[in-house]
């Protein structure tokens, strides 16, 4: 009896042997056989396996030091084999056009071309050539800062380089393939990460190229793909750094353009050009998935550009509703063909060339920059001093504050949420919603320690539309991007930080430090929320209950699906601030570094620094928002803040001199 058990335990040893062999085989062959139709997509496979099958996370994570190929300067002229250096430091001399001199010549428009490697490889050479046929030899000078592999961030990280200096008249930004390629990048290698602590790489090459039976009979869960705020962050990380890019531009004085991005027509092509294109993206663009799924969310990216064009006043070229065609235009889904490039060429030139006309007939005027103020005096301190305590019952005290600003008397207050508090409140409701849980996405969050801050003045509502427009109409702040409802109630919304500062500044105060923003919204014992410690009903904030998007069903419906009329919620903190939890995100003076939430206690006004200027932090929550906590923190509002939920709120003080904490990041 032992000895037939042994043989059977033998018979089924060999058997799982011999069936996880041709299982491989199996694969194996099944991954081959599309290349053997197809040889030059295997020879570019076998090429560049190892630029696109793995990438670290940290690099990925870290767009400032994903690479970027330079070429080298071959003696008496061209181009040498390609060398690598980092977005942020990429030299002048490598762009594909860079200016022969730093400033224009005089009565000369310039117009610079920004993007990744369709921008790269050659159409704006062809815009060039029409100006020139147009306007005349030298009357136009287009600069090429196309980089290959380059995406809206790092493209956004060149143009704060080098614009300031080269003062375009015009940029135009063409982008989608990479910034597609590099989001789906950045969500599944964050994800891979905090699924597997300590993970220094990932795969992302598909079809794997063997899969034995361990992987058939035990198949990978849902794909994150499906998690509903990784499908968001698809589009909305570009369009975010677009937002930045066009503040910019208003800064600097130059016009600027976006264009959709153009694909092949997949419906209209024929089976065998179809199967080309399917090929190339199974094996060199994995991350993308099929044509279908590339074509569904490339619609919808160049639906997210088209909104942001409305929304900002950015010229939009609608390359992709003009460009139409099958393989004569596109040889895959980034680089044209020469027919392509030169319908390309001239759909942009016909987009800028009224504006260019309009530039000369003016004598190109250099950009105009916008009008600048000068930092805001402190509020004077009443005679009888400032007021000696506060009810601390919700009541907005006045004192010597500004009409419509709320008085704080500093003091000790808590900064940070202490461990217990985001392990009961956070992390069931993220096991509800997405199944899964790590500690990473909340490790800011604390440890909770006691700071002091000096008295100062905090505006009772959150900057309105109508606040806003004013200092637009003076010139000091940007274009206001469109709300509904009564001005004077509506939530203002500011892309970026450095408006928002500059709207605070415009009305005489500054943004609030990150521990300013803490004490007026929790009060010195630091509440979980400013209404108290009672959980989220619906009632008393705007967040993202059953009537968003992501919400839970069985989460409470607070009767707004965007942003509300600002104080329609009952929700004061203690010092009588409304919506300073939900609603609108809040931008606050501190940059975003690493050290922030590791606060020593005891400081005194501190205010976190970095060297990266446009990093700053969103607090509050806003109507997009799970109503964990206050909040939960956020560089630049990525990855869950949107723009729409982006606001402001002003502080006036009586002479603060923050601690400042410098950073490297």
């Amino acid at each position: 009896m032992r000895h037939n058990r042994l043989r059977l335990l033998w018979v089924l040893a060999v058997a799982l042997v011999v069936a996880e062999v041709i299982a491989r085989i199996v694969t194996w062959m099944a991954w081959r056989a599309p290349l053997a139709q197809h040889p030059d997509i295997a020879r570019i496979l076998a090429e560049s396996t190892g630029a696109m099958k793995v990438l670290t996370i940290d690099g990925v994570l870290n767009p400032k030091r994903f690479p970027a190929a330079v070429p080298t300067k071959k003696p008496g002229g061209g181009s040498g084999a390609p060398t690598w250096t980092t977005f942020d430091h990429y030299p002048e001399g490598a762009f594909p056009a860079p200016p022969k001199h730093e400033q224009t010549a005089p009565g000369v428009v310039r117009i610079v071309f920004v993007g990744g490697s369709t921008t790269y490889d050659g159409h704006p050479a062809l815009v060039a050539s029409r100006m020139d046929q147009r306007f005349g030899a030298g009357k136009v000078e287009v600069i090429n800062m196309g980089v290959s592999s380059s995406s809206s961030y790092t493209t956004l990280l060149m143009m704060t380089s080098y614009l300031p200096r080269w003062k375009p008249h015009i940029v135009v930004f063409y982008e989608g393939f990479n910034d597609l390629m590099v989001t789906h990048a950045l969500s599944l290698a964050g994800i891979e990460s905090l699924r597997h602590p300590g993970t220094t790489s990932y795969d992302f090459e598909v079809p794997p190229r063997s899969q034995g039976l361990w992987s058939l009979l035990w198949p990978r869960a849902a794909s994150p793909a499906e998690l509903p705020w990784f499908r968001q962050r698809i589009f909305l990380e570009p369009m975010e750094n677009y937002w930045s890019m066009s503040r910019m531009a208003w800064r600097l004085g130059f016009d600027f353009y976006v264009s959709t991005f153009a694909a092949p027509d997949y419906a209209r092509l024929p089976p065998k050009d179809l199967d080309e294109l399917e090929t190339n993206l199974r094996y060199l663009w994995p991350l993308l998935g099929t044509t279908a799924r590339y074509a569904a969310e490339l619609a919808e990216y160049n639906r997210h550009v088209t909104a942001f064009a409305a929304a900002s006043g950015a010229g939009l070229i609608d390359v992709a509703g003009l460009l139409r065609g099958g393989m004569e235009r596109f040889t895959d889904n980034c680089h044209m063909t020469a027919l392509g490039r030169d319908e390309h060429a001239a759909i942009v030139f016909a987009a800028l060339a009224p504006r260019v006309a309009e530039l000369l007939a003016q004598h190109a005027p250099a950009p105009a920059a916008p009008a600048t103020i000068t930092a805001t005096s402190p509020l004077p301190i009443p005679a009888g001093g400032l007021p000696p305590q506060h009810p601390r019952d919700g009541s907005c005290v006045r004192g010597p504050c500004p009409q419509g600003a709320c008085f704080v008397p500093g003091g000790a207050t808590k900064f940070g949420y202490p461990d217990d508090v985001v392990a009961q409140r956070v992390r069931p409701r993220e096991q509800a919603a997405l199944g899964w849980w790590h500690e990473q996405w909340f490790a800011d969050e604390g440890p909770q320690v006691e700071v002091y801050v000096s008295p100062f003045c905090v505006d009772r509502t959150e900057a309105t539309v109508a606040a806003a427009t004013r200092c637009s109409d003076a010139r000091v702040c940007p274009r206001v991007p469109k709300t509904n409802g009564d001005p004077d109630r509506a939530p203002a919304i500011f892309p970026t930080g450095q408006e928002a500062a500059l709207f605070c500044a415009f009305r005489g105060g500054r943004l609030p430090t990150e521990a300013e923003f803490e004490a007026a919204a929790r009060g010195p014992t630091g509440p979980i929320q400013p209404w108290g410690d009672a959980p989220w009903t619906g009632s008393q904030a705007n967040f993202c209950g059953r009537e968003c998007r992501f919400g839970l069903r069985s989460d409470p419906d607070d009767g707004f699906a965007g942003a509300a009329p600002v104080g329609s919620f009952a929700n004061q903190s203690p010092y009588g601030a409304v919506d300073m939890a939900g609603n609108q995100w809040e931008w606050v003076a501190d940059s975003f570094v690493d050290a922030a939430h590791r606060l020593a206690a005891g400081k005194r006004d501190p205010l976190f620094e970095s060297r990266d200027t446009w990093h700053y932090f969103l607090r509050g929550g806003g109507f997009g928002s799970y109503a964990h906590l206050l909040e939960r923190r956020n560089a630049e509002g990525l990855p869950d803040v949107v723009v729409a939920s982006r606001g402001a709120r002003c502080v006036y003080d009586f002479g603060t001199v923050h601690t400042r904490i410098r950073s490297d990041r």
